[in-house]
């Protein structure tokens, strides 16, 4: 018993090296959010922006060391996104026909190709968290701020949302689902409620968070799926 004991404990070692990954500091991913909307940063941490594939909904950063590539999707801006919240509020999966959608998935595709064996991660703010959760695969870790959902449940993704937020009110749903499958292990953060409902949708809510680090970091390899 205890030779198997101590076996498995280097066993869950070596998944952990051979799967760590997806995970990023709060203040980090705030800063790679915010660029999606203006002035995007050519470095955030160790992650350097690839200006030839990002475009001004799209931003991918890339660890060339670690071998991993973040995704992040900008959210809802004046204009036709507001017809593409429309479409996804008729139905799920609808907003999958916008223009929006299919550039994103045009760029995540020529991500993959052109980081092939990379780990990647999605992370999105607003509409954005929904294309993010659409784009990434079921074992790919998503980290999505105050997303819009219709209360989807999708393991692989972890909301951060303020208690005041509208926009991801849903959200409470799929975290109780969590709550129930994976106990304290949820990873899912709320955070302050905020009285004016702008403040509560803004990126700003990940300051409480400073260098907390989000994201999912260690998957199974045998299926492939986050460990929660």
């Amino acid at each position: 018993m205890l030779g198997f004991k101590y076996n498995s404990r280097f066993i869950y070692l070596i998944l952990y090296i051979m799967k760590k990954g997806g995970k990023i500091k709060a203040n980090d991913l705030k800063q790679i959010l915010q660029g999606t909307y203006k002035d995007p940063k050519s470095n955030v941490g160790s992650y350097e922006l690839d200006k030839g594939l990002s475009s001004d909904t799209v931003l991918v950063y890339v660890d060339k060391l670690k071998k991993e590539v973040k995704i992040a999707i900008r959210g809802t801006a004046p204009g036709i996104d507001w017809a593409n919240n429309l479409l996804y509020g008729i139905k799920s999966g609808l907003q999958k026909i916008s223009p929006r959608y299919t550039k994103a998935k045009k760029i995540v595709d020529d991500a993959r190709s052109k980081y092939a064996g990379y780990t990647f991660e999605f992370m999105g703010h607003s509409q954005g968290g929904i294309h993010a959760r659409e784009l990434a695969k079921s074992n790919e870790s998503v980290v999505t701020v105050n997303p819009g959902t219709r209360g989807e449940y999708t393991p692989n993704e972890q909301i951060i949302r303020s208690a005041g937020d509208a926009v991801s009110a849903l959200g409470v749903l799929p975290s109780w689902f969590k709550n129930l499958a994976h106990g304290k292990n949820n990873k899912d953060i709320t955070t302050s409620y905020k009285v004016n409902p702008l403040d509560a949708h803004k990126l700003d809510i990940l300051d409480e968070l400073g260098d907390t680090v989000v994201g999912s970091g260690l998957r199974c390899s045998c299926c492939g799926d986050y460990i929660r």
